[in-house]
């Protein structure tokens, strides 16, 4: 036979504690802890613990001098650390945009490398010693047949080439 589960009694909601103790008034300008933990959970606006309040203390969460808490002023001090925090995740924001276009751009610029579509500058220059290196050769070879002046208006010209190009020909 089947055994049936037997649900769970149903939770109930645990009453928040009072903000302060019967018959006592509230002063929400020096709150101690408790009563300042009490109240806010009280609202339902959010929960609120010891711990919380800790952090807040730590984050410089302003306190009475004489330790108690100014629920104004600590109100005022959220809603500046809430924008601080929205100010402060713009920036972010922003700054994370610019990073991913710049890896956008640098990804697309090593697809160009990689088909071919642009060529590195130092290859470019590699092979126009190559080619000037294979001119000079020629050049001698030309200067045998013909003569040193043809030879000295050709050398001249393909050193004016080199210079615009900033390229030094290995000898």
């Amino acid at each position: 036979m089947h055994q049936k589960k037997q649900r769970a009694p149903p939770r109930r909601r645990k009453k928040p504690p009072a903000a302060a103790p019967a018959g006592e008034a509230l002063n929400p300008r020096a709150l101690s802890r408790l009563a300042l933990v009490s109240l806010i959970t009280a609202t339902r606006i959010t929960s609120l613990t010891s711990a919380t309040v800790g952090n807040w203390l730590a984050a410089g969460c302003p306190r009475n001098a004489d330790g108690s808490f100014d629920i104004v002023s600590i109100a005022a001090w959220l809603a500046g650390e809430r924008r601080n925090r929205a100010t402060t995740t713009a920036k972010t924001s922003k700054a994370l945009e610019r990073f991913r276009d710049a890896r956008a751009k640098l990804t697309e610029l090593q697809l160009k490398i990689r088909t071919g579509e642009i060529v590195e500058s130092r290859l470019v220059t590699d092979q126009c010693r190559e080619i000037g290196l294979g001119l000079r050769n020629a050049l001698a070879s030309i200067e045998r047949r013909h003569g040193r002046k043809i030879g000295d208006e050709i050398r001249s010209a393909l050193d004016n080439a080199f210079r615009k190009l900033d390229i030094t020909p290995e000898k």
